[in-house]
């Protein structure tokens, strides 16, 4: 694979490789929000309601490379705005650590920021 870009933010260097990467989103387009991730021992396939918080039972197939039919994997539903409620309040009162770091977080901005520099260095 070809090197697109490469970059560091803080501690963590990163390159970004030419690969098959296809990413659609949009707030008027009607409403769609599969997911799937396709490499060589496999893929994993989310259905279109797997992002929607809701508290019943999630469904995802996985999938083996040679494999025509996946397997499901079911994971017990709840409700994702909840818990996350929940784990901030822990962690404000100093009863859990914060599960993602507020670096955590702001290196994800800087990633996204580079990830938009390289696609506009590329599409000119």
């Amino acid at each position: 694979m070809a090197t697109l870009a490469s970059f560091t933010i803080g501690s963590l260097s990163m390159a970004l490789l030419a690969a098959l990467v296809v990413v659609e989103c949009s707030f008027t387009a009607a409403l769609q929000q599969t997911f799937s991730v396709t490499g060589e021992s496999g893929a994993i396939e989310l259905p279109h309601d797997a992002f929607i918080p809701w508290e019943k039972d999630a469904n995802f197939t996985l999938r083996g490379a040679s494999d025509e039919q996946g397997q499901i994997v079911t994971v017990p539903g709840t409700d994702e705005y909840q818990l996350m409620i929940e784990h901030f309040a822990d962690a404000l009162q100093g009863h859990a650590q914060l599960a993602i770091s507020p670096g955590d977080s702001v290196n994800q901005m800087h990633i996204l920021d580079a990830l938009r520099r390289v696609r506009v260095k590329w599409r000119s």
